[in-house]
């Protein structure tokens, strides 16, 4: 799906709410990889909000989106697995805008 049409996500779905939303597979990925549709719980895209969602498994793996309207907030939903040993992940999340980077985030989980 084209840029343009990142935020043409069905209005159907969930509560009426006075902001606009982006979905990650509606973006434009780059290096990461659409997963689902599909309903399985446990799933990443079974526990998605359209049942579809993006893995970024490298560096370099993005989603962009070109706002349809001026914005004054960011909400992110993210999940990192578990490690094999079972003691937690570390990543990093940027944020950019027009090609600039404004916010870079250490995410850390321990499971």
């Amino acid at each position: 799906m084209p840029v343009s049409d990142a935020a043409n996500v069905r209005d159907d779905i969930g509560a009426k709410v006075p902001y606009i939303r982006y979905e990650a597979e509606n973006g434009t990925v780059v290096g990461g990889q659409v997963v689902g549709p599909n309903r399985t719980i446990g799933d990443l895209a079974g526990e998605a909000s359209g049942r579809r969602a993006v893995k970024l498994n490298n560096l370099g793996d993005s989603v962009q989106w070109i706002a349809t309207a001026p914005a004054n907030s960011l909400v992110v939903r993210y999940c990192i697995p578990d490690s094999d040993d079972g003691v937690g992940l570390d990543a990093t999340l940027s944020f950019f805008c027009q090609r600039c980077k404004k916010r870079h985030h250490r995410i850390n989980f321990e499971t």
